[in-house]
């Protein structure tokens, strides 16, 4: 189709692109706050980038096992912030802040996420295994 709306003389409509994709790219290029203002700047662009939380999951769990907790924690929190109702979301960021030390912030990101389901295992695990 690209092909008949250049003979038309139309613009040609590119697929859109996974904001997660593109800015996994561009991450070792970028400090903790151009991170950020790069994600709202690619999300702002509806009609070129799509965001999923299937993406957020992914691209977390990733930069998480990879060791890269620095990165890891501003994608959670990029991700508790565009979805601020998942349960996933809350774990992670918890797991992430548990794992660099972060007592406080760990438990309290993962009450968040029992609050949002008050029957998670896991999470009340998480919880008990700081007292």
């Amino acid at each position: 189709t690209a092909m008949l709306n250049i003979l038309k003389g139309e613009a040609i409509k590119y697929p859109k692109q996974s904001v997660i994709r593109v800015l996994n790219s561009k991450l070792d290029s970028l400090d903790p706050s151009g991170i950020r203002t790069e994600f709202k700047r690619l999300k702002s662009e509806k009609d070129r980038y799509y965001i999923r939380e299937n993406d957020f999951s992914f691209w977390t769990a990733d930069l998480f096992d990879a060791g890269s907790f620095r990165k890891a924690s501003i994608a959670y929190d990029l991700y508790t912030e565009q979805y601020p109702k998942s349960v996933l979301a809350w774990q992670g960021l918890g797991d992430v802040y548990r794992k660099t030390g972060n007592r406080k912030e760990a438990l309290e990101a993962y009450r968040k996420g029992l609050k949002l389901d008050p029957d998670d295992q896991e999470l009340k695990k998480r919880i008990n295994s700081f007292k």
